[in-house]
């Protein structure tokens, strides 16, 4: 891109002045019923078909990075990538604050921008312009929405921490030996504060760094502060956002469970949530609330243990 600007010297001290641009950057694909800028769905669900725009929805910037023949992955590997484009649809959609219905099309609730508006979950505007290892930074750009890159099935696949209906309730019978092994993190490892690095377009777009910490975790566990970076972020709503999601899953959500199942685990795959009813965890008086269905014929259902109906 080239731009000519024409200034009496006097008025910069007969030198040339510094100066700065802001630009929308590269267009790339979207889908074709897709508005970037209105950042609106039209009608319809989309039919898989791509048009070229400029956009600043991460899940799409990711797309590009990956598919791009030229400076994306599919140069680097020298053949087309396999992107799984209804993942990353459906980000875009989370990105935007947009859900479809069907019969009803789509619905948007954006959120309050902090000054007194609203705007969407997630934007990214960042200048990549140096050599950086590949997948770090896709991994890096799918950050920004709250998403990892991951495999599935021999396609690249978007994994993003939203809210999603459980696919499977998990109980004792399903898995061997009944048996769910509990573990969680170590107490004096949970982050009790954030501070969060943007780059801050009210601000000439400098890296600025906002905090958020969680008063009663730090009674709880003592002062721990971790830093991170809100990728792509240019607005302090959006990096406060993402300090809080952190903040919070520091501070909440630290347990895991593991356990084994079969064949009958086939249906799950990863980004999969599901429920657990762990008999074991939740009563000890042999108060069972799941089980198996051994057979069915007619009206009559034969079930793995004797049931008593008050």
């Amino acid at each position: 891109a080239y731009t000519g600007i024409t200034i009496p010297a006097s008025t910069t001290g007969n030198r040339i002045p510094a100066r700065g641009f802001q630009t929308r950057g590269l267009k790339i694909q979207v889908p074709t019923n897709y508005d970037p800028i209105l950042r609106t769905y039209g009608t319809n669900y989309w039919n898989g078909s791509f048009k070229t725009a400029w956009t600043d929805n991460p899940a799409w910037v990711l797309y590009d990075l990956l598919t791009h023949p030229e400076y994306g992955m599919a140069n680097f590997l020298n053949q087309p990538v396999d992107v799984d484009i209804w993942a990353f649809y459906e980000a875009s959609l989370y990105n935007d604050c947009a859900t479809y219905t069907a019969g009803s099309g789509y619905t948007y609730n954006l959120l309050p921008d902090g000054e007194g508006g609203f705007e969407v979950r997630y934007t990214f505007n960042a200048v990549i312009q140096t050599q950086q290892d590949a997948w770090q930074l896709l991994q890096a750009v799918a950050s920004n929405m709250r998403a990892i890159l991951v495999m599935k099935g021999g396609q690249i696949s978007l994994l993003q921490d939203r809210p999603k209906l459980p696919k499977r309730i998990i109980n004792n019978t399903n898995v061997i030996d009944g048996l769910f092994v509990y573990s969680g993190t170590e107490s004096t490892s949970r982050a009790t504060a954030i501070n969060c690095t943007f780059n801050d377009k009210k601000d000439r777009y400098l890296p600025v760094t906002i905090s958020e910490q969680d008063n009663s975790a730090i009674a709880k566990y003592g002062y721990s502060v971790k830093d991170i970076v809100a990728y792509g972020a240019v607005k302090e709503s959006q990096a406060r956002r993402m300090a809080k999601w952190a903040l919070y899953t520091e501070t909440h959500q630290y347990d895991q469970v593991s356990f084994s199942m079969s064949i009958n685990i086939m249906d799950l795959e990863i980004g999969d949530v599901i429920s657990i009813m762990d008999a074991d965890y939740i009563s000890d008086n042999n108060t069972y609330l799941s089980g198996r269905v051994i057979s069915a014929s007619g009206t009559s259902v034969t079930l793995d243990r004797v049931v008593t109906l008050d």
